[in-house]
């Protein structure tokens, strides 16, 4: 709980961002239930034996998730949608709380008071995007308590359980988690790396075959396919990673969602093959760093170490995808808690912090504080995202944590 005056007003500013996102549609009979409409109804399909990729009846939103995820959605539909809900976004607070925990677990070693106050910084440094994700009702929450299930396992080197729950994660939601899979790859842990594809496979495509049939699993798993492939790159949706953002602000590329008012936000305008070779080349370089960060081989890091590079693994592949929504930037809470952490120790230590902190403070008082027609002459929708990400990825690069001893958990 917390101790000191700001960390209660961080708590209340949570209690109030989940419930102004999840009080007001259980009390309006007709209201939406963000993405959770979608949700519900996927499950709804598969017990009721409709299309799971029908569109969902008074709501745009649609199921853009592997048949797994249907799978996964059936139990919460034999509930009453509404009560569903509540019962998701207890969960999702639920799992938020949970997360910290593995986090704080990762590390024993700092003292009590630096510990409890890097939670609260943590969760400030992440609250717009925690509060798109209540507003939305996604499943950012659930995935990321996923992926540090999947650390934990790994530091208590249960290889084989590691592999299959990161599988499992992968089956579920597999947009952001390409660069996991590549971090494995450059940890040469063998083991863990073929119980995640036989989990993969597994959840991806052998269960779906025991509820649809071979064929008929396949031929959700291919229209899944086209669903994604048809969206891979957007940028239309005001937010973003880098190639999105580079795009719409150094080409006249038309970011409308109606194709009669044609809307054009770049800056500059520059040759089409310029901006593929800008976007190729930041893409190489973050990846180039990301690996000379991550080859240490896993038996000589510890948990901690281990959170660091997750961080990092997360936040480029925030960066580098052109579908990073906003909700989605929840699962920079490993990057924010190891910056708060870095913060918490000595005020020698946190000076390097400044500029990176500060330009992220800036975007976030900027979206908030100045009116709707300077926010559009400065693009800000369009940019704001990415530049956060950047600013807290540099941020995470000072906060390296110093070497601990190793302990086998």
């Amino acid at each position: 709980m917390p101790r000191r005056w700001w960390q209660w007003v961080i708590l209340l500013l949570l209690v109030w961002e989940w419930g102004q996102a999840t009080l007001p549609p259980l009390l309006t009979f007709d209201a939406l239930l963000g993405s959770f409409d979608a949700f519900w109804w996927a499950g709804y399909c598969v017990v009721s034996g409709q299309d799971i990729y029908s569109p969902p009846p008074d709501t745009t939103e649609r199921n853009v998730y592997p048949p797994f995820h249907s799978l996964l959605m059936a139990p919460i539909a034999f509930l009453p949608k509404r009560l569903a809900f509540f019962l998701w976004q207890v969960g999702q607070l639920a799992a938020l709380a949970v997360c910290i925990w593995l986090m704080e677990q990762m590390d024993n070693f700092s003292p009590s008071l630096r510990r409890e106050g890097r939670i609260w910084l943590s969760l400030l440094l992440v609250m717009p995007f925690l509060e798109h994700n209540f507003v939305w009702a996604q499943y950012n929450h659930w995935l990321l308590l996923g992926l540090l299930g999947f650390l934990a396992l790994l530091s208590r080197q249960r290889f084989i359980e590691s592999g299959c729950l990161l599988g499992f994660a992968f089956s579920l939601k597999p947009f952001h988690l390409p660069l996991v899979v590549l971090w494995l790859v450059l940890k040469r842990e063998w083991r863990t790396f073929l119980a995640f594809l036989t989990s993969a496979i597994v959840f991806s495509f052998l269960l779906p075959a025991c509820i649809w049939g071979v064929y008929g699993a396949w031929s959700l798993l291919m229209r899944w396919k086209n669903i994604v492939v048809s969206n891979a790159f957007c940028v239309t949706t005001p937010c973003g990673g880098l190639p999105s953002t580079l795009f719409r602000l150094l080409t006249p590329a038309n970011v409308s969602l109606e194709p009669e008012k044609p809307l054009t936000v770049n800056f500059l305008t520059l040759p089409f093959p310029i901006v593929v070779g800008l976007v190729a080349s930041s893409a190489t370089l973050f990846v180039i760093l990301l690996a000379r960060e991550c080859l240490q081989p896993l038996r000589e890091i510890n948990g901690f170490r281990m959170l660091y590079e997750m961080a990092l693994v997360l936040t480029v592949g925030l960066l580098l995808s052109s579908r990073t929504e906003k909700h989605h930037c929840l699962l920079l809470l490993p990057t924010t808690f190891l910056i708060s952490d870095k913060w918490m120790q000595a005020e020698g230590n946190r000076k390097n912090l400044y500029l990176p902190l500060g330009v992220a403070g800036v975007v976030f008082a900027l979206r908030q504080l100045l009116p709707r027609s300077w926010r559009e002459g400065l693009r800000l929708p369009y940019w704001w995202h990415t530049v956060v990400m950047l600013s807290y990825f540099v941020a995470l690069l000072m906060s390296k944590p110093a070497g601990q001893p190793f302990s086998k958990g």
